[in-house]
């Protein structure tokens, strides 16, 4: 192909369509998969649909075992949602597993992804006979921030459900009834609340073919069968698979009803309400205020307001919306996780359609559809890294690849999945929330601390298991460390693997140092002399594993507020750090002559930042507070929350009222910064004699 023959392929939307989305394809491939590797596919849900995906390919139709500590004895994902998604991916076991094994539904949930921009792309490129607006469609399809944020909640049969729509739509949009009907059956059964969807999908297909009568009577026929599915889905179905004191708890808008028809009357009689639960916020938690207008500014400053100046092309979202703000989940309102994934797949097709629409020259749609996708992907890069979401703790490391944390996750994953094949297929394993989802392909796996008839333990040394409080998941380690029934037979930080047989670890192979009480000289001692391996911090011990790993060293420091900065307003620490803080006072003091005051207005103090801590790191930190009404504490936070420890109850308390609180965490992956602060509540109280020290390994 000579230089002119492959400027002017250049020049095609065909190459910038084939280019796109094998980039996008890629790009979308390598979040999942990395996400996996990396071990940041939890339990739920991503364990459970594994394990039930093997226990389908197996005709193992029972239960799931990861439900049993929800005191559900006969549940799996069938019976969560009304769905047969994993039905269809069946065959796709037996061609696959063998090759991708737990990565597979993750594969084909992408490549569904995919397909689903290739449909846009046809059917803009279809209805508005340029190629170019095809192209672009998909351009915006592929930066919509809604796509990213669904990387962090895995596998979801709703994704699965969101793509069959382009797909249904290119199809009857072409004239392939056959796949059309194919596709609204498979939508149909794929889950509980696609009946609904479609009556609207349905409905603006009237309103585009309002002029032929045939289309007009096949889109009634569609509406009179998604409802009359619905019906019998809610009032059928769902009760005949739900049995065993199990019952269908997804229906959770308590805003309008207790039952869809409840709800539906609830609209009906009162709109003017159902009209402000779109917008306000009816949990009763204030810090949820901002969740529903955040999802609004995101999507139209992504380009969303096109989709207004054209109803037709906005009433599909009419039940998305309802169902999403009308929820009783907070989550669910804004943009993250998956929740807002049947917008932004049918988005591209309703701002592109409404752009060729309102402007009649080519070069003023083509101006338009770029000046989306910038819009589009500018908010979803600012999304994705500066912006501080409304939910404050969310973190984005699952959907932005180029964040430094997707790839150095601070720990070694390919020697760590190394360890786990080393578990037998066929035994039973309980697991940590992270791991569960690499194991979940066998008939029996729980989830850490509920193990059951367990065989094998993998766990990480970190708290993993949200629903446990950490102190208790720290001490369930522990009574495996010293139980006769499990022997430890890999110990890599973080994962430790147990099998049960009698326990060969001698008492001479574990160190216990008490914190933060110890003196220090003697854990630098015992560090140095010894080549110890973090095990596990426990609610008051840092507990070592004496194995060849190399030697650690301690760093510390203090602050008994003595010490002044030169503007006499904040205490300098031992190692000559100024610890930012105002409220230095003389009216009350554990030692000395100073302490730090901070009051409601002034919140915080003794502010810190900590640069390069690492997966295996053990921060320890104690500090007196007098307080007459025991509140306030210490806490160790990542500047977006992801990480956050607060100080426990208090451990000592002298003579003159002052508390001694200690913090004590085990850092479970690389932060390039964490901040420490001292913090008051609502409430006045005083701090003083600040003691840190971090066992940090040497490197």
């Amino acid at each position: 192909m000579n230089v002119s023959m492959q400027l002017a392929y250049l020049k095609k939307p065909s190459f910038w369509f084939y280019s796109a989305l094998s980039v996008f394809g890629l790009l979308y491939l390598t979040l999942a998969v990395g996400n996996h590797y990396f071990f940041r596919t939890y339990t739920f849900d991503y364990g459970v649909f594994n394990n039930d995906y093997w226990n389908l390919a197996h005709f193992h139709l029972g239960n799931n075992p990861l439900f049993h500590n929800h005191n559900y004895l006969n549940v799996n994902t069938l019976k969560i949602h009304f769905t047969a998604v994993l039905i269809y991916l069946w065959p796709f076991y037996w061609l696959m597993n063998w090759l991708t094994g737990t990565y597979t539904l993750l594969i084909l949930q992408e490549l569904l992804v995919v397909a689903a921009g290739w449909a846009v792309y046809k059917l803009v490129k279809l209805k508005t006979g340029n190629g170019w607006l095809g192209v672009l469609a998909l351009l915006y399809y592929f930066a919509l921030q809604g796509h990213y944020a669904s990387f962090s909640l895995d596998f979801n049969e709703a994704i699965v459900c969101a793509c069959l729509l382009p797909l249904f739509l290119y199809a009857f949009e072409s004239g392939n009834l056959k796949t059309a009907a194919a596709l609204f059956s498979l939508s149909l059964f794929g889950r509980e609340d696609m009946p609904l969807y479609f009556i609207f999908i349905f409905a603006a297909l009237m309103l585009w073919h309002r002029k032929e009568r045939k289309t007009v009577r096949l889109c009634l026929y569609g509406i009179g069968i998604a409802l009359l599915y619905f019906v019998l889905v809610f009032t059928v179905f769902i009760p005949l698979t739900h049995s065993n004191g199990y019952h269908y708890y997804l229906f959770e808008y308590s805003a309008l009803g207790k039952t869809p028809g409840a709800a539906l009357l609830g609209i009906v009689t009162n709109p003017i309400q159902a009209l402000e639960l779109l917008f306000v916020n009816h949990s009763g938690k204030p810090e949820y205020n901002w969740c529903k207008a955040e999802f609004y500014l995101v999507y139209l400053a992504s380009g969303a307001f096109f989709a207004l100046y054209r109803p037709r092309y906005f009433i599909w979202f009419i039940p998305m919306l309802a169902q999403k703000m009308y929820n009783d989940d907070f989550i669910r309102w804004g943009i993250e996780g998956y929740y807002s994934i049947f917008v932004v797949t049918l988005l591209p097709v309703s701002v592109f359609m409404a752009i060729s629409e309102i402007y009649s020259s080519l070069r003023a749609r083509i101006t338009a559809g770029i000046a989306v996708c910038l819009m589009a992907g500018s908010v979803t890069w600012f999304v994705e890294n500066d912006y501080v979401h409304a939910i404050s703790w969310i973190s984005t490391v699952k959907e932005n690849i180029f964040s430094y944390n997707f790839n150095h996750p601070g720990y070694d994953a390919p020697k760590l999945h190394s360890l786990l094949d080393t578990v037998p297929p066929d035994s039973a394993v309980c697991a940590s929330a992270s791991l569960v989802p690499q194991l979940a392909q066998r008939s029996r796996i729980y989830l850490f601390p509920y193990k059951y008839d367990a065989s094998y333990m993998a766990i990480f040394a970190y708290s993993d298991n949200y629903e446990v409080p950490p102190a208790d998941y720290a001490d369930s380690i522990l009574h495996l460390v010293h139980s006769h029934q499990w022997n430890l037979v890999a110990a890599y930080y973080p994962l430790l693997i147990f099998r049960k047989e009698p326990n060969t670890l001698a008492a001479e192979d574990i160190f216990g140092s008490r914190k933060p009480d110890e003196p220090p000289d003697n854990i630098t001692t015992a560090l140095m002399a010894t080549p110890l391996r973090v095990l596990v911090a426990g609610s008051d011990t840092v507990w070592f594993y004496k194995k060849d790993f190399p030697p650690q060293y301690l760093r510390s420091f203090s602050c008994d507020c003595e010490t002044l900065s030169a503007d006499g307003k904040s205490p300098v620490a031992s190692d000559g750090t100024v610890m930012i803080s105002e409220g230095v006072t003389s009216e009350k003091k554990h030692s000395g002559n100073y302490s730090i005051r901070l009051t409601p207005d002034k919140p915080y103090g003794m502010n810190r930042r900590f640069m390069g801590l690492q997966g295996g790191d053990v921060f320890c930190a104690s500090v007196w507070r007098y307080s007459p009404e025991g509140k306030g504490g210490m806490v160790l936070c990542s500047d977006n929350s992801t990480l956050f420890y607060t100080s426990g109850s208090n451990v000592k308390t002298d003579s003159s009222g002052w508390q001694k609180l200690q913090l004590s965490v085990i850092i479970p992956l690389n932060c390039p910064e964490l901040k420490f602060y001292s913090w008051s509540g609502k409430d006045t109280a005083y701090f003083d004699d600040l003691k840190v020290d971090i066992y940090k390994r040497k490197r």
